[in-house]
């Protein structure tokens, strides 16, 4: 049994900072790695939770410092954001009330509305704990963009600015189409950061199999051969994703079909290099349920870490259901650690026994036993998969957003400090958020 008590003694307070204490109820007579290791996770989860107190503190005080200062951009001649809180448009700040529903125009602290003099934004899409994502127009290039900004408040964090840094150079280093396009980044006079993509309309993996349930044998075959070959991309640069599940994998209409776009390289490490500032061994980093054995031990991950996640995010677009079926955290842990995943026949019953062998290869618990590549696994059995017929529909042929902002479109989440540094609620909670 596991229990969080406030500090009880002053050895709890390092240097002002908040301490919290687990306290373990019977106690076995051994401790072996596993167990240390469970522990472990459960002291990050708990550093997290108490770091956003300390978030809050900081938004509040740099909210008071840039209405200080906006009065004298606009002296100086600068254009500020404002936004719509009904319909979420831009606006410069000389607009007071929105032309489309008159509500009463939003400041947006010290943003300009012109991201460095040339991407003009139209409205806000997403929104998460440490920044913002908008529609924008490149004015120079005359096309439509996603820019997303971190606040400043956020981007002073060493290691947050070096984690967008590491997303950007990642996107960068790969060259296909299944990765999302990274067109500028930058930084903004009051400290903020933004990245500037391509903006994708459609719905993302866990959307998909939310509205419509799981698709067919043909689908799931067509996603895997998109999906796989950008994750080959990507580990070819030597990159290792570490956070493959459902809502960053985003499918958009293309022609005779969708095409996916992998997303979120927040947490992309290089496989050549053991240990980084940012990636030390022990760290636990990803989300649980989607998370290979060696992840959740936090041991150095390749690309059959990824090729786990993989085949357990196409197992739940097969079957609609998740690999890992619990809820709470250290149950997670577990499942991953020691049970076999249910049969895939149990659930679709006209697929054959050589590609059920096939997942629980990909599945197994011992990373020497699945494949070394991601393409060879997805080769060995993808043309079977396309030929084998089902009774439900599966997902649309046309692929329609929801009206809602935060469907219409999707750039990739910062890092793991999006879910764990904010207090406002990310898209992801439970064990789906990121550890």
């Amino acid at each position: 049994r596991y229990e969080l008590r406030e500090p009880a003694v002053e050895d709890a307070v390092d240097e002002g900072r908040i301490r919290g204490v687990i306290v373990i109820r019977g106690r076995p007579t051994t401790w072996g790695e596993e167990e240390q290791r469970l522990v472990m996770c459960f002291a990050h989860e708990l550093g997290a939770a108490l770091e956003r107190g300390r978030t809050r503190e900081r938004l509040d005080a740099d909210q008071s410092r840039h209405a200080l200062s906006r009065g004298d951009l606009i002296d100086r001649g600068a254009e500020l954001l404002q936004v719509c809180p009904q319909c979420r448009r831009c606006f410069d700040h000389q607009v007071r009330r929105c032309p489309e529903d008159g509500a009463t125009l939003k400041t947006e602290g010290v943003l300009p509305y012109r991201v460095m003099g040339r991407y003009r934004l139209v409205k806000v899409i997403g929104q998460g704990g440490m920044g913002t994502v908008y529609e924008a127009h490149d004015q120079r290039l005359g096309r439509v963009v996603a820019i997303k900004i971190i606040r400043a408040e956020y981007f002073r964090d060493v290691n947050v600015r070096l984690r967008f840094r590491q997303e950007a150079r990642a996107i960068a280093r790969i060259s296909h189409p299944g990765v999302i396009a990274l067109y500028d980044t930058g930084e903004l006079p009051d400290g903020s950061a933004f990245l500037v993509m391509e903006k994708l309309v459609g719905l993302d993996l866990a959307d998909m199999i939310d509205h419509y349930g799981p698709g067919t044998p043909a689908q799931v075959a067509a996603l895997m051969r998109q999906a796989g070959a950008a994750l080959a991309a990507a580990h070819r640069a030597d990159l290792v994703h570490r956070d493959i599940k459902p809502e960053n994998i985003f499918l958009v209409d293309g022609t005779g079909g969708f095409l996916v776009k992998i997303l979120d390289f927040g947490l992309a490490k290089s496989m050549s290099l053991e240990t980084t500032n940012l990636t030390q061994t022990g760290v636990v980093m990803g989300t649980p349920v989607y998370m290979s054995p060696e992840q959740i031990q936090g041991k150095d991950l390749d690309a059959r870490s990824d090729l786990y996640s993989f085949a357990s995010v196409c197992y739940e677009a097969l079957t609609g259901r998740r690999v890992v079926e619990s809820e709470e955290f250290a149950k997670v842990c577990a499942e991953v650690l020691h049970r076999e995943p249910p049969p895939l026949r149990g659930y679709v019953r006209e697929i054959p026994r050589r590609i059920e062998r096939a997942f629980m290869r990909a599945l197994a618990k011992d990373r020497d036993k699945r494949h070394a590549k991601i393409e060879d696994w997805v080769r060995s059995f993808v043309d079977e998969l396309a030929l084998i017929q089902v009774p439900h529909r599966g997902w649309p042929e046309q692929i329609s957003a929801p009206e809602p902002e935060d469907s219409t479109a999707h750039v990739s989440t910062l890092a793991m400090a999006m879910a764990n540094l904010t207090g406002e609620p990310a898209e992801e909670s439970g064990p789906n958020k990121r550890a």
